[in-house]
């Protein structure tokens, strides 16, 4: 990674994954207000994401994990999304603290009380949406959004967005995405050795360094 021309290595710490199925919504997940299509085209290119679209009535529109938050540890959930015929995804704990993502423009329109938001720009039109936060509710809601700030709406049965991917962490940032299937899943802190010596490489002039032994005399 680069910060301000500065060449440096990301080593992540360990973390664990405490979404129990971080990629199949018709399994464990419960949904309200919208239906599930599987074998949609993914960030990474597979046939691996989910559209969500909202039904007719006049409700939230989400899929819920239950009892996946722990109330009064600081959390990161993270999701991918991609707008369809909806703009706008929100996250929130069991309907409250909502937070809404532009899936469109990669800003964060409106925000929950103690929640700290971002995005991260993926390929193909994606977006890691990012939302920190002492937890007060123990549910996580996706849902679908039709405006950026209404979180009750009627919906028309044909719109929606694309989800995939999702992660909670006991941790005040976000890690890269850990996968899940029927189960909490923690991967080992990341550790770098014989790095290299900056004494001899430098890396302004481009030095090669080569360590050679005579195997046999002339």
């Amino acid at each position: 990674d680069y910060t301000n021309g500065t060449a440096s290595i990301l080593l992540e710490p360990q973390s664990t994954n405490l979404i129990i199925q971080s990629n199949q919504f018709n399994t464990s997940w419960s949904t309200n207000g919208v239906t599930l299509q599987d074998n949609q085209s993914g960030v990474s290119g597979g046939l691996n994401a989910w559209k969500m679209t909202e039904d007719t009535s006049t409700s939230q529109h989400f899929v819920q994990l239950p009892s996946s938050l722990t109330v009064g540890a600081e959390q990161t959930v993270t999701i991918y999304a991609k707008a369809d015929e909806r703009n706008f995804l929100m996250l929130n704990q069991s309907g409250i603290f909502r937070t809404h993502y532009d899936l469109v423009n990669g800003t964060v329109v409106s925000i929950g009380t103690g929640v700290t938001a971002s995005m991260e720009s993926m390929p193909d039109g994606w977006w890691r949406c990012i939302y920190t936060a002492t937890i007060s509710n123990t549910s996580l809601r996706v849902c679908v959004s039709k405006d950026g700030s209404s979180s009750t709406y009627t919906g028309d049965g044909v719109s929606g967005i694309y989800i995939q991917y999702c992660q909670n962490e006991t941790l005040s940032f976000a890690t890269s995405y850990i996968p899940t299937s029927g189960s909490a899943v923690t991967r080992a802190a990341e550790t770098l050795n014989n790095a290299g010596n900056s004494d001899l490489i430098n890396s302004e002039e481009g030095t090669l360094f080569i360590d050679i032994s005579v195997l046999a005399e002339a």
